[in-house]
C-alpha cells in the first residue's frame, strides 16, 4: 500500500454493483483508492499474477465460477493479499464458510455504505499484515531456535579431565544466540589451550562470527599451538572480506598442566585475572593485540609465561557480566566480579561461576543482562 492510496482489485460482473463500488470508494480524508476491476474469476486471476494489491473485492457468483470454489482458488492466486467477499442478502451462508477458506471478512451489497465498505478493507488489510508478520516470526523463532541447538552444541559438553585442575565454563546469552564463545583444545597429553571470545554486538551476525572463529581456531591448532601465532593468523583469515564494525576480542591460553605453567595472547579482549590462594589478584592477564577483524596485517603479541601455584585460579570473561546494568543503570564492574569470586573462593569451579552468574542476573533484575555473559575458571587444586 503506497501512502494514502489502497490499490484495489474488484472482481464482480454486476455493472449496477460497480457503480456502487466505485461511488463509495472516492478519495477522503487523505485516503483514496486505486482500483482495477475484473467482470470474471480468470481475468482476475491473471490480474493477481501480474500486479500488486493490496486487496482484493471478491464476488463470489462470476459467470466463470460459483461459490467457495470461486473463494478457494482467488485465495491460492492472492498470496498475502486479503479477500474482502461481497455476497448477496440471501448468501449469508455461503460468506461465513468463505471465511473458513481465507477471506478476511465478507460485506453484503444491498448494505454497503463507505464507511463500513473502507473499514472492512482497513481492517482486514491490518490483519493480513499482522498474520503476515506473525508467520515470518514463527520462522524467525524456528530458525533461532535451530541456530540455539546448533551453537550450545559447539560448546563444550564436559569440563576438561586433568589431574591436579578443576575446569568450569559457563555462557549465559542476551537472545537466542551468543556473541560469545568458549573453548577447550586438547593439544596433547597434559597440555590445553583455553579461548573465550566476544563478538561485537549479540545475536545472530555475531554468533555466526564466533562460530566461524571457533572453527579458524581449531584448525590452526593442527600445526600451531603458540597463543599469539594463533591469533595473529587467526586475525589475517577473519578480517579477510569480514563486515566493517564486524570484530571479536579472544582471550587465549596455553596450559602446561605438568608444570603449570601457562602462555597466553589477547586480541583485544578484557583482561583475565590470576587469583591467588587467598582470593586476591596476582597479576592481569592483560590485551596484547586489537580485537581480530580490526587491522588485518596487526599481529597479536605474545602476553607472556606464567607459572601458577596450588590454590590459584584463571579467571576470564567477556564484558557482558562487568558491563551488565541494573535499573539504576549501575554496571556490575569488576570489583562486584572479583568480590563475588572472592567470597567464593573455596567453592569448585563451577559452583563459584554459578554464584557469579547468579549475581549478575540479581544485580539487573526485572531486566535480563543486556549483553552476553561468559566466563571459565580454571583452579589449580592445593596439593
Amino acid at each position: 500500500m503506497t501512502e494514502g492510496t489502497i490499490r484495489t482489485l474488484i472482481i464482480e460482473d454486476n455493472p449496477d454493483d460497480l457503480v456502487v463500488i466505485r461511488r463509495l470508494l472516492t478519495a477522503k480524508n487523505g485516503l483514496a483508492f486505486d482500483v482495477k476491476h475484473c467482470d470474471e474469476l480468470s481475468d482476475g486471476l491473471t490480474m493477481l499474477d501480474g500486479h500488486a494489491f493490496d486487496i482484493v473485492l471478491l464476488d463470489l457468483t462470476l459467470p466463470d465460477s460459483v461459490g467457495i470454489d470461486t473463494c478457494t482458488r482467488a485465495r491460492a492466486a492472492a498470496g498475502d493479499t486479503p479477500i474482502v467477499v461481497l455476497t448477496g442478502l440471501d448468501a449469508n451462508a455461503v460468506a461465513t464458510e468463505a471465511l473458513k477458506h481465507g477471506a478476511q471478512d465478507y460485506m453484503v451489497k444491498g448494505k454497503l455504505d463507505r464507511d463500513s465498505l473502507v473499514r472492512s478493507m482497513q481492517y482486514a488489510i491490518e490483519r493480513s499484515q499482522r498474520n503476515r508478520i506473525e508467520r515470518e516470526l514463527r520462522g524467525v523463532q524456528s530458525e533461532l531456535h535451530v541456530a540455539r541447538q546448533i551453537q550450545e552444541g559447539l560448546l563444550p559438553r564436559a569440563a576438561p579431565q586433568i589431574a591436579g585442575y578443576d575446569f568450569a565454563g559457563m555462557s549465559l546469552p542476551a537472545e537466542a544466540v551468543s556473541g560469545d564463545y568458549y573453548d577447550y583444545i586438547g593439544l596433547g597429553p597434559g597440555r590445553i589451550a583455553v579461548a573465550v571470545a566476544d563478538a561485537s554486538g549479540h545475536g545472530l551476525g555475531p554468533a555466526m562470527l564466533a562460530n566461524e572463529a571457533r572453527a579458524c581456531l581449531r584448525a590452526l591448532m593442527h600445526t600451531h599451538d603458540d597463543p599469539a601465532h594463533l591469533l595473529t593468523t587467526a586475525n589475517a583469515l577473519l578480517s579477510d572480506g569480514m563486515l566493517e564494525r564486524l570484530f571479536i576480542s579472544m582471550l587465549l591460553l596455553r596450559i602446561d598442566a605438568s608444570a603449570r605453567r601457562v602462555t597466553y595472547a589477547s586480541a583485544g579482549h578484557p583482561a583475565g585475572y590470576v587469583i591467588a590462594a587467598d582470593g586476591l589478584v596476582r597479576r592481569e592477564l592483560t590485551s596484547t593485540g586489537f580485537p581480530l577483524g580490526v587491522q588485518q596485517d596487526d599481529p597479536v603479541r605474545d602476553g607472556g609465561t606464567l607459572t601458577l601455584e596450588p590454590g590459584e585460579s584463571l579467571f576470564l570473561l567477556t564484558d557482558g557480566a562487568i558491563e551488565a546494568l541494573n535499573v539504576h543503570n549501575e554496571a556490575f564492574g569488576v570489583e562486584r566480579t572479583l568480590d563475588v569470586l572472592r567470597a567464593h573462593h573455596d567453592k569448585c569451579a563451577a559452583e563459584t561461576l554459578d554464584e557469579l552468574r547468579e549475581a549478575v542476573r540479581a544485580h539487573c533484575a526485572p531486566n535480563r543482562p543486556a549483553d552476553d555473559v561468559t566466563a571459565v575458571m580454571v583452579k589449580v587444586l592445593p596439593s
